[in-house]
């Protein structure tokens, strides 16, 4: 085609022509600040800060959830962080323990910016959650990742496989070892070498009894058989209980260290009382070896007590035992105080033999707390009748003379009025002994010092 005449408009699109030096140019630039970016937001992570993994994003409104999670992962894997890290971030301030729930998975793609449904949310979780328990530990996150097909998550599971490998190869090579040594030891001796037989799982921790009762609940009618043990030797507490009808609940473990941080000034104080009780009544003091005795006492019962009153139903599954927390247990966390499996420790049976509580029998319980209730106010009239006649013998010490400047007739009343008190003070002495009342009033001057000891 012969070129155009002057003046005449040419219609064909001019070719732009590119330096591809400068193209060139411009690519390494983004690349090198789209890794500064990265590196940065790692560097911020591994310090102990928190990165917003949206920085590893890029915004593609085709993607689907599922693509731009495991793009996010794995933009984030290239620049650094570990899946521990990654991990992280669906906890609740960067926490490592425990499980991602739901609400903490739903949070986390929140702060991601992504509005995903319920329906979106529970498929998600289904691709991680591989036990179906419905939470994802950190073993099943490390799962999900290894199968992104990224080259990132490709090396870090040939790496991690690689490690097992060795690992597993190690403790072949310390077998085949020993083996050796002992054959060569049975050949010295002449002693053949026995077959190494697999303990197997070690056996469960035996605990210590604490608790056998029943328990009722007045809104759901039932009627709780509880047995309670105790682990020393791993701080925990294991909870068995049935029902009337023989169905039988999911074993509770609580940590006990937790019930002893939060309840220990209180313990103490009833420590201390049982301690005071027991030298009264013996009128001698305690040896250390005894004291002990009755610390472990104490305390053991304190912490039934506490577990009973807190022991409810679940309102989903009356079948289900939960922990609620009263508003005195303070910054006591549910979190921390429920453990989400048995720690390896013995279960103790539940023998019921019991019935279905009735209207009637919760009635005669009700009548029976009502004549209790009225027995304690008699005891405690009684109590104030003794006072007051003490304090009207004590009324009579007040004299105004002094013993030269009286007479033979008030010197003989003075004394006659002293032996009164003596006598009546004596008198008064063996009834509060004897009365559940006044260790009552005791026990709630005790915890009322306990209280105002812990608020100073």
């Amino acid at each position: 085609m012969p070129p155009p005449k002057r003046g005449q408009a040419s219609f064909a699109k001019k070719k732009v022509e590119v330096d591809p030096e400068e193209e060139k140019r411009k690519k390494a630039e983004y690349d090198a600040a789209q890794k500064k970016k990265r590196l940065e937001a790692a560097k911020r992570f591994s310090v102990g800060g928190t990165v917003d993994l949206a920085e590893f994003m890029d915004d593609d409104p085709d993607m689907s959830v599922t693509a731009k999670l495991q793009q996010v992962m794995s933009t984030a894997k290239e620049s650094g962080l570990k899946v521990q890290q990654i991990f992280s971030y669906f906890k609740p301030n960067g926490k490592l323990e425990g499980d991602i729930t739901p609400e903490d998975f739903g949070a986390a793609m929140h702060k991601l910016g992504w509005k995903c449904t319920d329906e979106q949310l529970k498929t998600l979780l289904d691709d991680f959650d591989e036990d179906g328990n419905g939470t994802i530990s950190i073993e099943e996150f490390q799962a999900y990742c290894y199968q992104i097909p990224n080259i990132a998550w490709k090396a870090e599971r040939l790496r991690w496989q690689r490690e097992q490998e060795a690992e597993k190869k190690r403790k072949e090579e310390a077998k085949k070892k020993r083996r050796s040594r002992k054959s060569s030891a049975g050949e010295k001796t002449g002693v053949e070498e026995e077959e190494e037989v697999d303990p197997g799982p070690p056996p469960p921790t035996p605990v210590e009894q604490i608790y056998e009762g029943q328990k009722p609940l007045w809104k759901t009618k039932q009627m709780l058989c509880i047995k309670i043990g105790y682990a020393e030797e791993k701080n925990c507490l294991a909870i068995s209980c049935k029902d009337a009808e023989e169905n039988l609940f999911p074993p509770v473990f609580l940590d006990a260290s937790k019930i002893l941080q939060a309840k220990g000034s209180e313990f103490e104080a009833l420590i201390e009382e049982d301690i005071e009780k027991k030298e009264k009544s013996g009128n001698k003091k305690l040896e250390d070896s005894a004291k002990a005795i009755v610390a472990k006492e104490v305390t053991r019962q304190a912490m039934a007590d506490f577990t009973l009153k807190r022991l409810i139903t679940s309102k989903a599954d009356p079948l289900i035992l939960e922990v609620k927390l009263l508003g005195s247990d303070g910054a006591l966390d549910l979190d921390t105080l429920v453990l989400k499996e048995n720690p390896n420790v013995e279960l103790l049976p539940v023998l019921n033999e019991t019935e279905a509580p009735s209207a009637e029998d919760f009635a005669n319980q009700i009548g029976a707390v009502a004549a209790e209730r009225d027995k304690v106010a008699a005891e405690r009239e009684e109590v104030a009748k003794a006072l007051r006649r003490v304090k009207q013998a004590l009324d009579a010490f007040k004299v105004g003379k002094g013993w030269k400047d009286m007479n033979t007739r008030e010197r003989c009343v003075f004394l006659l009025q002293r032996f009164g008190v003596r006598h009546v003070i004596t008198k008064v002495e063996k009834m509060l002994e004897t009365s559940p009342t006044y260790a009552a009033l005791l026990e709630e001057q005790a915890a009322k010092r306990a209280k105002a000891a812990r608020k100073k």
